[in-house]
């Protein structure tokens, strides 16, 4: 993206207010996930709440959430441009790691796919009960947990390396793995890859839709941004001397940027947008807005920095007398109102632990319009009743409209929120669960993880491989494919030895400053100790079974969806 000389100046003159915030809001090891595509009954757990809420579009995820599907439904959890798992009907997946580039996946019951568009330098694990599973290049790896606790592993296309507790082995495209018995010590037998179904043809369409997005050529959308797919069917890109490329939603006269939606509240980050808008991810929890000669436009930022989800794009301010929010700490306003930045206008994050431990609501009295410059046009304002906030969806009918007095004596808030959640404030969107045909699991299901890699590097000696179709164990390192350390998905890695592969512990290497392994770190999970290398397998499973494709049962379904993240 090519810069202008008053875009340069305007960078300039702004970045003694940046280094002057002590918080800019940045969280790296607090990530986020997307909740990408909704179709049928899908449901969604928060941490350890324990029940089922409705699901939708745009709803962020974070550590230790549960997504849910029936037996109708199909969704899409984005961890970022190049990663994503989908799941078919009747599956349940759960986050057990979110960072910046470090995700952890793990596949309770059911069918997903893990898709990586290209190669690239996040850290991924899939963990099931018996093993779990990484990525070692681009491309498609579909995961089962079926009813009777056995898993399959296929790789449509790129290769991936499975792990026990005493070993690993390969996987290739075009073969499917059976994993038997528990993660004690479970054995595993190679066969040709089940036939494509309903669920790799939805896949296949989705794949389509992603890699037809326009959004992320250069000078677009940076690739650390989410969610730029979905800006295609809904936009424009237009030329902007000032900022380069930015996008103007095809919205009617009148439309403003974050009045169709709700707040939510989401741990860590606290009040947090939901957007209704189809493409209401990307333009608002990065970038910024601006009232163009287009109508309203989004400006994604400037190439080069990494950039960071954060809640919400906005600046928040109160007004109007009564008994609102603020009550018992020495002010008090009885609206609450929001406006989006304006381009290299600085952002004042509401939520961290240093900012909510303290109570740091810093409200300064201010002329709103002085302070943010998008409030000087009307229709940008958002406000409502104090008591109001977080209790369901933002509307037209619930706006409350502040006179250009009210701005000029309100108080912009720099800190948190002095805004109390409720129930209401963590539900999401509106409906009703359906669970018909969601798997029953256990809240306390145990997860393989390779844990923490360590000792010489190096692979072991092997003697020749047994049939195709003979069950063993994880006895042994595959050296075939070089790796060991963090696990990027397409980087070269050194090996090491099988017998360095154990359960992980809470917290562990979390002081460290060199790049590890995910870890396994949810209080969902019940940690072990390391098995024992004379644990007994279980009892033989069943010979390889006859599979086909369902279009309602833990393979998955058909259907097609839009959006994705294309480079």
């Amino acid at each position: 993206m090519k810069w202008t000389a008053l875009t340069m100046i305007l960078a300039a003159a702004l970045a003694p207010a940046w280094a002057q915030d002590p918080n800019s809001g940045d969280s790296p090891d607090h990530g986020v996930a997307r909740l990408s595509i909704v179709q049928g009954n899908v449901s969604i757990r928060h941490g350890d709440l324990g029940e089922l809420s409705p699901a939708g579009n745009n709803i962020p995820l974070v550590v230790t959430d549960r997504v849910v599907t029936g037996d109708a439904g199909r969704t899409e959890v984005q961890f970022d441009f190049e990663n994503m798992i989908r799941l078919a009907p009747s599956s349940e997946v759960r986050l057990s790691e979110l960072e910046f580039k470090k995700y952890q996946i793990q596949i309770a019951a059911g069918t997903t796919e893990f898709r990586v568009l290209h190669d690239n330098d996040a850290q991924v694990e899939i963990s099931t009960p018996a093993v779990s599973i990484r990525p070692v290049s681009a491309g498609t790896y579909r995961v089962t947990v079926r009813p009777d606790g056995m898993t399959d592993i296929t790789v449509r296309t790129g290769q991936a390396a499975v792990y026990g507790p005493r070993g690993s082995e390969d996987l290739l495209p075009g073969q499917t793995m059976e994993v038997r018995g528990n993660a004690n010590d479970p054995e595993f037998q190679m066969i040709a890859a089940i036939p494509p179904d309903d669920f790799d043809r939805f896949n296949a369409d989705r794949d389509r839709a992603v890699q037809q997005t326009a959004s992320y050529r250069p000078g677009y959308v940076p690739p650390d941004v989410t969610g730029g797919e979905s800006l295609d069917p809904y936009g424009q890109w237009q030329y902007d001397p000032n900022y380069g490329q930015v996008w103007v939603p095809s919205e009617p006269p009148g439309w403003a940027p974050y009045q169709a939606g709700r707040w939510v509240w989401v741990d860590y980050y606290g009040w947090t947008w939901v957007s209704a808008d189809p493409w209401g991810w990307a333009p608002y929890h990065y970038g910024s807005w601006y009232l163009s000669t287009w109508g309203w436009a989004w400006w994604p930022g400037v190439f080069g920095p990494h950039y960071y989800w954060r809640p919400a794009m906005v600046g928040f301010f109160g007004w109007g007398p009564g008994l609102g929010i603020g009550v018992g700490i020495g002010f008090g306003f009885g609206n609450v109102g929001w406006v989006a930045l304006a381009p290299f206008e600085a952002f004042h994050p509401w939520y961290g632990a240093g900012i909510v431990a303290g109570g740091r609501f810093g409200v300064t009295n201010v002329n709103v319009a002085s302070v943010f410059r998008n409030a000087r046009y009307t229709n940008a304002i958002s406000s409502m009743r104090a008591g109001d906030f977080g209790h369901g969806a933002v509307s037209a009918a619930g706006m409350v409209r502040p006179t250009g007095a009210d701005l000029a004596r309100a108080g912009a808030i720099h800190g948190a929120l002095p805004v109390s959640q409720t129930a209401a404030s963590r539900r999401m969107a509106d409906g009703a669960v359906n669970s018909r045909g969601m798997p029953q699991t256990a809240a306390n299901t145990h997860f393989y993880s390779r844990g923490v890699s360590g000792g010489p590097s190096g692979a072991t000696a092997r003697g020749a491989a047994p049939a195709a179709s003979a069950w063993r164990g994880f006895n042994g390192y595959n050296s075939s494919v070089s790796r060991g350390g963090a696990g990027n998905v397409g980087a070269e890695r050194g090996g090491t030895p099988g017998s360095n592969y154990r359960y992980a512990t809470p917290q562990q290497n979390r002081g460290s400053t060199q790049q590890q392994p995910l870890r396994m770190n949810p209080p969902i999970v019940q940690q072990r100790s390391a098995p024992s290398q004379t644990a007994p397998r279980s009892a033989p499973a069943p010979a390889q079974s006859s599979r086909g494709g369902s279009s309602g049962g833990s393979r998955g379904g058909g259907g097609g969806g839009h959006g994705g993240g294309h480079r």
